[in-house]
């Protein structure tokens, strides 16, 4: 079970401005979470993908956390008015454009590529999630943001792991490769990228 599976949608007042902007920026999160998913389906059928075992477990968990947040988040627009179809489709254009060129995937391209435009298509998504949840924050509308803050916490979990596992899928390729590689080397690079976020070097 998702975070956002525990956050239960309120019905309110569907008429207020208020609720036309929450259903604005849903619809926008909306379309964003399923433009990623329907990538993450794509590699969820790669057979490259399914080979490889550091990648594929991450694919399929997060395949399903943004098939649940995309139930999630139809259930809540539809408490503040909004439809499925209209905020979001008119959020598709604009979502498109900015992710497309991260999660198209091109024929050949390598497992470790899938993860890298993963890595940023979540990225992209945490940030929607933030600005949502400060939005329902700043609108005084507890569920909008309560629900944004538990699909955030779905997500930074996988993006760590993205992180700390793309060394070792890049290793596996290289060997596949018929390069010469120590094995250490996958390890020794997930611990100094991840020293990198530590909080004695970001502050």
């Amino acid at each position: 079970m998702t975070q956002a599976d525990r956050t239960q949608p309120q019905a309110y007042d569907t008429n207020s401005k208020t609720n036309e902007s929450l259903s604005r920026w849903t619809g926008d999160t909306i379309a964003l979470t399923k433009h990623i998913h329907e990538a993450i389906e794509r590699q969820k059928d790669d057979d490259r993908a399914k080979a490889d075992t550091n990648a594929y477990p991450i694919i399929t968990r997060l395949d399903g956390i943004l098939e649940s947040q995309i139930t999630a988040y139809e259930a809540h627009i539809k408490t503040l008015g909004g439809s499925t179809t209209s905020p979001v489709k008119e959020a598709v254009g604009k979502v498109a454009g900015i992710a497309a060129g991260l999660l198209d995937q091109v024929r050949g391209d390598p497992v470790s590529k899938m993860l890298r435009d993963d890595y940023t298509a979540l990225s992209l998504l945490a940030m929607a999630h933030t600005l949502l949840h400060t939005t329902g924050l700043a609108l005084k509308h507890q569920p909008t943001a309560d629900l944004a803050a538990a699909t955030l916490k779905d997500i930074t979990p996988v993006i760590v792991e993205i992180s700390e596992k793309i060394p070792h899928v890049v290793v596996r390729e290289l060997i596949d490769a018929g390069e010469v590689v120590d094995l250490s080397v996958a390890d020794e690079a997930e611990r100094i990228t991840q020293k990198a976020w530590d909080r004695k070097n970001v502050g």
